[in-house]
């Protein structure tokens, strides 16, 4: 660990005042790991650690020779380094204790900005009409040295019929947190099929509602949350960013959103930290599979992610629902090499 002075000195040596890293524990598919990866890499990241809970999974070998990424296997070694003797202990601790540790190594690179987040999920800057194309970077440099921890609003993805294809980021439809919660009640009983207790309680999301946020990794932690981390000092600032967001990938292809919570449900994951709608989610996905009825688990997929037109059109035009299109280019690795 880097001492606090030697922290402070190396901090305030640093040039980039707008750089910023990423840090994900992962387990899953390759092309996947791949495509998150380049999108990153494209839209500015100064650096990405990537925590594989499969010491063998594939996509360590493909990125191995990208300058700005860090593979590091969670092998026993690896947890019993950061603290955690057992490896199989619930996700949320080793999460947690990745985020501690990889805060650490971008504090050595000289970077400022730090954030976790998940393998589906992608940074992205929305903009208003006709207002400048801000990048990441441009954002984080506009903070004052107050400003210690930014959250990043989520945006969950829902998918019509048109928009199937082969990428598992492929969702250009997000639902967006309504700014009433008393009009629009009734609406999202009626339109989504959501139970009532659940939309009052602004539980209508199955993602994550609380977003993720950016903290500068010279701060220490009083409380490690990649939702909302606190940090010792009580001088620091919290803010929550218009123009960042986070865009929740919930519904990947049919087959790898299957594999997911199946593993899940195998305990493959030990996730104690559900709310209550993801929670109901957790139990009705493990009824249909230890039942084994790969149809009614696609029939609940369809459910909860398939936005025919018509409430597509509802959702639009009471501003419930964002079309954001990202090139299919920024997920290409030959950008990457270009900058």
């Amino acid at each position: 660990m880097i001492m606090n002075q030697e922290k402070t000195s190396l901090y305030l040596n640093c040039k980039e005042k707008n750089s910023w890293g990423i840090i994900t524990t992962l387990k899953g598919d390759a092309q996947q790991t791949m495509d998150f990866v380049n999108y990153h890499l494209n839209v500015g990241v100064n650096h990405i650690l990537l925590y594989f809970d499969d010491p063998n999974d594939f996509a360590i070998e493909l990125l191995r020779n990208k300058k700005k990424v860090t593979c590091i296997p969670c092998t026993e070694r690896h947890w019993q380094s950061i603290e955690i003797i057992e490896h199989r202990c619930i996700l949320e601790k080793k999460q947690l204790s990745n985020i501690k540790h990889g805060k650490e190594i971008l504090y050595g690179k000289g970077i400022r900005w730090g954030i976790s987040i998940d393998s589906d999920e992608l940074l992205f800057v929305c903009k208003k009409k006709k207002e400048k194309n801000s990048t990441i970077s441009e954002i984080l440099l506009e903070q004052s040295e107050k400003i210690g921890v930014i959250r990043v609003k989520s945006y969950e993805s829902i998918i019509t019929k048109d928009q199937y294809n082969h990428r598992s980021f492929m969702a250009k439809w997000f639902m967006v947190q309504p700014s009433d919660k008393k009009f629009f009640t009734l609406f999202f009983y009626k339109i989504l099929n959501y139970n009532r207790k659940g939309v009052i309680n602004d539980e209508f999301f199955l993602g994550h509602t609380e977003g993720k946020s950016f903290f500068r990794v010279n701060l220490d932690f009083l409380k490690i949350n990649q939702h909302s981390p606190i940090v010792k000092s009580k001088k620091v600032k919290y803010i929550e960013s218009k123009e960042l967001k986070l865009l929740h990938f919930d519904c990947m292809l049919y087959e790898k959103w299957k594999e997911r919570w199946l593993w899940r449900v195998s305990g493959g994951i030990n996730s104690v930290g559900m709310g209550p709608q993801r929670l109901k989610q957790f139990k009705l996905i493990s009824d249909v599979a230890n039942k084994e009825s790969d149809k009614k688990l696609k029939k609940l997929y369809k459910k909860w992610f398939f936005v025919g037109y018509i409430k597509l059109f509802l959702l639009r035009i009471t501003h419930q629902v964002r079309q954001i299109d990202i090139n299919d280019e920024t997920f290409n690795e030959s950008i990457c090499y270009k900058k």
